[in-house]
């Protein structure tokens, strides 16, 4: 066991070197005389408030979100194959028939979707 005069407490660290400042500043403040000595203790009081205070801000308990399905509308896929179907229907006429007829089943069966199935 070590004798308590080796035994280095840094809370004694730290107390010690808040009194030398402590006096440091009282030294500081009696030097301005009796005129700005309350108004250099007050502020000297209110800085030392604000760098002192803590603000323990609380997390808000997270709420689970539900995560939403992707719902896959062909309607909505119906759209740029109507566009590639007319394309394709002035330069390659069989298959822009193919891919219009195609985009039209699937506006007819995402729109059926949509009226049936779609929630509110």
């Amino acid at each position: 066991m070590a004798p308590e005069s080796e035994k280095h407490d840094p809370g004694q660290d730290r107390e010690a070197e808040i009194e030398r400042l402590t006096q440091e500043l009282s030294g500081l403040i009696n030097e301005a005389g009796t005129q700005g000595r309350e108004e250099l203790r007050e502020y000297a009081l209110s800085l030392i408030q604000a760098e002192t205070e803590t603000t323990h801000v609380e997390e808000p308990p997270q709420q689970e979100v539900p995560k939403q399905e992707l719902v896959f509308n062909p309607l909505a896929l119906s759209i740029p194959l109507v566009l590639l179907g007319i394309l394709l229907l002035l330069l390659f006429p069989p298959v822009g028939v193919v891919i219009l007829l195609f985009a039209v089943v699937m506006a007819v069966g995402g729109g059926l979707y949509t009226l049936l199935f779609h929630r509110r």
